[in-house]
């Protein structure tokens, strides 16, 4: 969990930290594939409004080829933008993410 609301944002700021990133393999095709990811990048972005969440990181996916069924390997980017609005309504999902609760952000999803 990292608490937001330490970082002490206001609107315009803009705070990066360095994530460990851990994904269980893939199942696709009743194939199981690993993904490799090391860590990645949280970069949290406070507005008059709310705060946007960007994560980026870099994968290596690696298992049997779909068609051949020999090794495998490609390199995967990710990156994935989140908003949270003040005091949006935490089903609304335009507005708010699941993400974050109590302006502490759960890491681990």
């Amino acid at each position: 969990m990292l608490d937001v609301a330490a970082l002490g944002l206001a609107p315009g700021d803009v705070r990066r930290v360095d994530v460990p990133i851990e994904m269980d393999p893939l199942r696709f095709g009743g194939e199981t594939y690993d993904v490799d990811a090391g860590g990645g990048a949280v970069e949290l972005q406070a507005t008059s409004g709310g705060l946007y969440l960007k994560l980026h990181f870099d994968a290596t996916v690696s298992g049997p080829c779909y068609r051949c069924l020999e090794d495998a390997r490609t390199g995967v980017t990710v990156d994935a933008t989140e908003y949270q609005e003040r005091g949006a309504d935490p089903d609304d999902d335009e507005l708010s993410t699941e993400y974050l609760a109590d302006e502490q952000l759960d890491l681990d999803r």
